[in-house]
């Protein structure tokens, strides 16, 4: 799996998404940014959140906002 700059990571299955895209994706892309998982994982319903140091880390990488507003 490649990871570009641009990609902010799932808190639970450590899917990466494009942060561009999850900004056009009103709903859900708030939800993965908030880090309550993607529609890959089912929004972490089957999953614990074991992907949570890379997802902090790719908010602060992929996003030009201030990733403490997501937490």
């Amino acid at each position: 799996m490649y990871i570009n700059m641009s990609d902010v990571i799932c808190q639970y299955c450590g899917e990466p998404w494009e942060y561009f895209h999850l900004k056009q994706e009103l709903d859900s892309g708030e939800r993965v940014l908030s880090g309550e998982g993607c529609p890959l994982c089912d929004w972490g319903e089957n999953e614990e959140a074991t992907h949570t140091s890379e997802w902090m880390s790719s908010l602060d990488r992929a996003t030009d906002e201030d990733p403490l507003k997501y937490l």
